[in-house]
């Protein structure tokens, strides 16, 4: 099936306006948060705030231009799509192995991954976006079953998302109810956080990592023995290995926490878990990103000649 540049840009613009207005959100959200912290708590203000504001403004910026619908309507092939991921995922993780190295220990540094932080928000409005995908991507499917996991992993997406800003705690700053203050270890309205399961999560996110990666791997090669088939299962459960890009660098980051906390073998800092958890939601965002607008693109193919052949069958009708 050859798929029509016109469709292609019509799928991508909707999504590069969705995705525009989010960040436009998410930098006045960090702005207005860097401006409390300012004027409530100005002894306690750290350079950490400062480039919080910062980012806050760039984030703004970016949304106002519109710069991911330009971006996202030049990515109109397997190819440049790969190239963006490979970069991308290439710069996340030269940026965080750069600051660990030279900011490891710092003050600056640990108020970078902690509750709150830039790399928390980025987290969430990228599970956020996922959700959004996977529940639409789910619409052009015509397998009931293929339908159910899609929206089911949408809604997954959407209680992590959820969970990572604690149900909106960090942006009401609402007291704990009692039962969350007895039994959540850092006392928030969260549900990872809950004294027996949190101890577990960490063990359940590297389960999830390797299965990925695995799936992704053997999908690749079934691909390399026999061409690809629409729908396939393997298409939609799995990345392709493009994106492993995000997820390999995430394994080896919770392999390191978990190594801590079962064997005492401390690798990493407390807190860094928070970049696998960035690098994951940003993969997962691109492969639903994928699904979307490739099942968009091919339910407006096949929707285009069956209006076409109807009005022509019309024409025949009402002509003499």
């Amino acid at each position: 099936m050859t798929v029509s540049s016109n469709s292609y840009a019509d799928a991508a613009r909707s999504l590069g306006r969705l995705v525009d207005r989010a960040i436009l959100l998410l930098g006045v959200a960090l702005c207005g948060l860097t401006l409390v912290r300012a004027i409530l708590d100005p002894a306690g203000f750290a350079a950490t705030d400062g480039l919080l504001g910062l980012a806050g403004i760039a984030f703004a910026a970016v949304g106002w231009k519109q710069a991911c619908q330009r971006q996202l309507i030049k990515l109109d092939g397997p190819r440049r799509l790969r190239h963006f991921a490979l970069i991308s995922s290439g710069v996340l993780v030269t940026l965080f192995f750069s600051l660990n190295q030279l900011g490891s220990g710092t003050r600056w540094y640990r108020r970078t991954l902690d509750e709150g932080s830039l790399v928390e928000w980025i987290t969430c409005l990228a599970f956020l976006l996922s959700a959004w995908l996977l529940w639409r991507a789910a619409g052009s499917f015509d397998g009931r079953l293929q339908r159910l996991v899609l929206r089911a992993m949408g809604v997954a997406c959407f209680v992590i998302a959820m969970e990572e800003i604690s149900w909106g705690q960090m942006v009401f700053n609402w007291q704990s109810p009692d039962w969350f203050m007895g039994s959540n270890s850092q006392q928030e309205t969260s549900l990872h956080n809950i004294k027996g399961i949190n101890s577990s999560v960490d063990v359940a996110f590297l389960i999830g990592l390797l299965g990925l990666t695995v799936g992704s791997v053997l999908t690749h090669l079934s691909h390399r023995r026999q061409p690809a088939r629409s729908g396939a299962w393997g298409d939609i459960l799995f990345p392709p290995t493009y994106l492993l890009g995000f997820f390999l660098p995430s394994l080896a980051i919770v392999a390191c926490v978990v190594a801590d906390a079962s064997f005492g073998i401390r690798i990493l800092l407390p807190g860094e878990i928070e970049v696998a958890e960035l690098l994951t939601s940003v993969g997962l965002t691109l492969q639903a990103c994928r699904l979307y607008l490739h099942w968009n693109q091919a339910q407006t193919l096949i929707a285009e000649p069956q209006s076409q052949s109807t009005a022509s069958s019309m024409v025949e009708v009402t002509s003499p």
